[in-house]
C-alpha cells in the first residue's frame, strides 16, 4: 500500500507484552473484605503511526488506505520483527490525518486485539499433527503445547473412524485423563471443540451420550498422548502466547 509504520521520536517505545486484567470481586453487606471471584484478561491494544513512503498522500490514497485498514471484523496482523506470532486486530478510534496542507503528513490508528494475547502463527488456522492408526492397540506420540498463558490448552480435533472399530480413547499421560467415545459408527467423522464443549458428528447423531465428558486438554510443554482405536485424528493447534 506504499505506507510505512513510523515513530516521531527516538528512544524507548512500548511493545504489547502482557495484557491487563480486571479483578472481579464484590463487597457484601457488613463485610470487611471483598469476596474474590476471578480475574478477567483485557484485550491488548496498541497504536501505530503510518506515513506514506512517497511523502504525498492525496485524497485517492487516503480513501484506499481507509478501505484497507478500517475493517468491520478482526484481521490478522503480523509484524516483521515478530514473524511467528499473529494478532487479530481491528481499528477502533477516530482517525485524523495530521497534515501540513500540501499532501504530506501522517495518521495514528489505535487497534484492539480480539484476544488478550498473540497466537502462534497460522493466519488461517488449519489442521496439523495428523495421526493415522490402522490397528486398535494404543499408539503414542508427543504434542508440545506452546501456550504460556493458560494452565491448560483445550484443542480442537477431528476424528475419522475406521471401517471396523466403533470405540476410541485419547489418553494424556501428562494429565492422567482419558477421553473416551463409544458405540460410534464405522467411518464416522467427529468434530470436537474441547474448549467450547462442542461435538458434531458427520452422521447427524447426538454424540454427547457416547462421550465420557472428559474434555481433552494439554498442559504447558510436552504431552505424551496415547490413542486406542481404528481412526485418523487431526489436531487444530494455534496456541495463545505472551509476546
Amino acid at each position: 500500500m506504499g505506507v510505512s509504520i513510523v515513530r516521531q521520536s527516538g528512544g524507548l517505545f512500548p511493545v504489547p507484552y502482557v495484557a491487563s486484567k480486571e479483578i472481579l470481586e464484590d463487597y457484601p453487606a457488613r463485610a470487611l473484605n471483598p469476596y474474590f471471584f476471578r480475574t478477567k484478561l483485557q484485550p491488548l491494544t496498541f497504536t501505530l503511526t503510518f506515513s506514506c513512503e512517497s511523502a504525498v498522500i492525496n485524497i485517492a490514497k487516503l480513501n484506499s488506505i481507509a478501505s484497507w485498514l478500517c475493517q468491520s471484523t478482526y484481521k490478522p496482523f503480523i509484524s516483521e520483527d515478530n514473524p511467528d506470532r499473529v494478532y487479530y486486530i481491528m481499528a477502533t478510534n477516530q482517525i485524523d490525518f495530521m497534515t501540513n496542507g500540501v499532501q504530506q503528513g501522517y495518521f495514528e490508528i489505535e487497534f484492539r486485539c480480539q484476544h488478550p494475547y498473540a497466537l502462534t502463527l497460522a493466519a488461517t488456522p488449519s489442521y496439523d499433527s495428523v495421526y493415522d492408526y490402522s490397528d486398535p492397540s494404543e499408539t503414542q506420540f508427543t504434542i508440545h503445547n506452546d501456550d504460556n498463558v493458560h494452565e491448560y490448552f483445550y484443542p480442537i480435533f477431528e476424528l475419522t473412524l475406521g471401517g471396523t472399530g466403533t470405540s476410541i480413547y485419547i489418553y494424556n499421560y501428562a494429565t492422567g485423563l482419558q477421553s473416551t467415545f463409544t458405540t460410534l459408527s464405522a467411518n464416522e467423522v467427529l468434530y470436537v471443540d474441547n474448549q467450547k464443549k462442542i461435538i458434531v458428528s458427520s452422521t447427524g447423531s447426538y454424540r454427547y451420550d457416547n462421550f465420557d465428558k472428559e474434555w481433552f486438554k494439554l498442559v504447558q510443554g510436552d504431552n505424551l498422548i496415547g490413542i486406542g482405536g481404528y481412526c485418523t485424528i487431526e489436531f487444530l493447534l494455534q496456541y495463545p502466547i505472551w509476546t
